[in-house]
């Protein structure tokens, strides 16, 4: 009778135990490929990275929205990473040069030329009619403190096998809740990005079609931007004349943009 009793005694605590090595089994598992997940995240941030060098560029944006006449809006643009920083400035069309545009420190201002005063604005507003955001303009180096991953499956994007990586956000710098990344397994370049609403409505697809490699790094060449609540609508930007040579301070002051003009 004792040995009858023992028996079941003794399967319940194999069970438990082998249910509880899956778990742990489970969980290994869960963080092993969240840390693979976040390597993948950051090779991509430094292979497009210039967080230790000033970058500067000409930047074209063609704006399409349905039944509206298609905009060419060009724009010298300067960034400073280590600071967080940068100035953009209107060259073209003439209605509007010398429109300015300044970040410093999650600040946003926009400048009038014609007014000669700025407004203060939030980085999560769109430039001009595009859907281009003044946020969008930053690698983020620090995307750990705002973003937690979810997920990590793979797939194929064209030609192309890719990590799919989704992330939600856990801090309010960010203009979106939750986003995918789709990155090249080969190389760690970012082809497509999905950024979704808090209730997982999908807001935005950003497609990078061509890269330029300069020097060390890779300068996403040609950019297409989907408003995915407005069809038809989109954003397509360019960029030329890329440099990395150190920029005066001045450029990325409020007295620069004054003076333009």
């Amino acid at each position: 009778m004792i040995m009858k009793k023992i028996i079941p005694v003794l399967a319940l605590v194999f069970s438990l135990f082998g249910t509880q090595r899956a778990g742990a089994q489970n969980l290994s598992e869960i963080a092993d490929k969240t840390a693979f997940a976040g390597d993948r995240i950051d090779a991509m941030y430094t292979a497009m990275n210039y967080s230790n060098s000033d970058f500067s560029a000409t930047m074209t944006l063609v704006v399409e929205k349905p039944n509206e006449t298609t905009r060419n809006l060009q724009y010298k643009y300067f960034l400073r990473p280590t600071k967080e920083q940068f100035t953009m400035v209107q060259i073209n069309p003439p209605a509007g040069k010398g429109t300015g545009y300044l970040v410093e420190d999650d600040h946003f201002w926009i400048y009038d030329p014609e007014g000669r005063k700025f407004t203060h604005s939030s980085i999560k507003k769109n430039i001009e009619s595009s859907d281009r955001k003044a946020s969008d303009m930053f690698n983020y180096n620090d995307w750990r403190s705002d973003y937690k991953i979810t997920s990590l499956t793979e797939g194929k994007l064209g030609a192309y096998p890719v990590w799919i990586i989704a992330v939600d956000a856990i801090s309010s710098r960010p203009s979106y809740a939750k986003v995918t990344y789709h990155i090249r397994k080969d190389m760690p370049l970012l082809l497509k990005q999905e950024d979704f609403s808090a209730k997982g409505r999908l807001m935005r697809t950003t497609l990078t079609p061509k890269y330029s490699k300069v020097g060390e790094k890779y300068v996403p060449a040609q950019i297409i931007i989907r408003d995915e609540l407005n069809p038809g609508e989109q954003t397509q930007q360019v960029l030329s004349d890329v440099s990395f040579a150190k920029l005066p301070d001045l450029v990325f002051t409020k007295a620069y943009l004054e003076n333009l003009n």
